[in-house]
């Protein structure tokens, strides 16, 4: 005998379904936590499997989200701003990790480019300066140069870096 919310399991008892917990101060099957589609017996938040493409790893017992996605309250993983490697909050802007193997660093909240590298908005990995810049808005316009390279800025556009008297 099966209803919709609970099954005869082999012991010849009724269970919840999987994706349910039996409450027993209630003495009814609910709903396991929204970050399982399994859950322990015992507790909703215990997990014993994740939802499928949800970006979600079973984790002892939980399922935090992966890498590059965070928990907006819902089954599916929020992805992240592209810059960030891990984010929390209600926005995927609220940076609380960055991958440096992308040549970023944490101010605050934000990855933002190191030195010598711009951001190409869009991509996780920061994009290399001209090799005279220090710092530049893309590629090619320079907000400041590098002076080992006897380098300083040339207020033209785009900004470039011209060689310091004597130099060339």
């Amino acid at each position: 005998m099966t209803s919709t919310l609970m099954t005869l399991n082999s012991s010849n008892l009724c269970s919840c379904v999987t994706t349910m917990f039996y409450n027993s101060a209630a003495n009814i099957c609910q709903t396991c936590n929204y970050q399982c589609v399994t859950c322990d017996p015992s507790s909703p938040t215990l997990c014993t499997s994740c939802p499928a493409n949800s970006f979600r790893t079973l984790i002892s017992s939980t399922c935090p989200c992966n890498i590059y996605y965070y928990d907006s309250g819902s089954a599916p993983c929020t992805r992240c701003h592209y810059s960030c490697r891990t984010c929390t909050g209600t926005t995927s802007t609220t940076c609380t990790n960055c991958t440096t193997a992308a040549f970023r660093y944490g101010s605050g909240s934000s990855c933002l480019c190191q030195v010598l590298y711009y951001d190409s908005t869009g991509l996780e990995i920061c994009q290399p300066c001209s090799y005279m810049c220090l710092t530049c808005l893309d590629a090619n316009n320079c907000t400041s140069c590098n002076t080992t390279l006897y380098r300083t800025l040339v207020s033209t556009a785009p900004a470039a870096c011209g060689c310091i008297t004597y130099y060339f």
